[in-house]
């Protein structure tokens, strides 16, 4: 089908060109111990998931692992309100279950931020880590992060 496309584009002067992209041919096995399926060159894997397993994402790798471990949870509905701190480190964060409304602290050695570019600079802010504004500079806290 590849081959179809290919030359149909080229027959109308288009250039075609590979995504960058880990495609396996074979399965594969990572270090975790974690298994990847043999790609089925489907062409869904830029922004969707990969029905097939063969696409390497946190899905099909981190979670599975630390789920393993009997040490991580997964909650769903959760919102981080604020990232918790003494003596200058994080100790945990707190959260709002979205269906009930009900706050909770979840102590942690290690948080990690993963609520995209917005929403991270905003945690840092209410939790007031890190410097909101520099009068020296005129650096502010997340003026770095861009949407492409």
């Amino acid at each position: 089908m590849l081959k179809r496309f290919e030359s149909a584009a080229k027959s109308s002067n288009l250039h075609t060109y590979r995504l960058p992209a880990s495609n396996s041919k074979g399965g594969y096995t990572n270090p975790d111990g974690q298994y990847l399926a043999p790609c089925q060159y489907c062409a869904y894997c830029e922004r969707f998931g990969c029905e097939y397993g063969a696409k390497a994402s946190p899905l099909s790798t981190v979670i599975p692992k630390a789920m393993s471990t009997g040490k991580y949870t997964i909650r769903t509905y959760s919102n981080v309100t604020q990232i918790l701190k003494k003596d200058g480190k994080v100790t945990g964060v707190k959260f709002v279950d979205t269906r009930t409304m009900k706050e909770y602290i979840q102590p942690a050695d290690i948080v990690v931020l993963t609520s995209y570019i917005f929403n991270n600079a905003k945690l840092l802010m209410v939790s007031n880590i890190g410097e909101q504004y520099d009068p020296k500079t005129g650096e502010t806290l997340g003026r770095n992060y861009v949407i492409k």
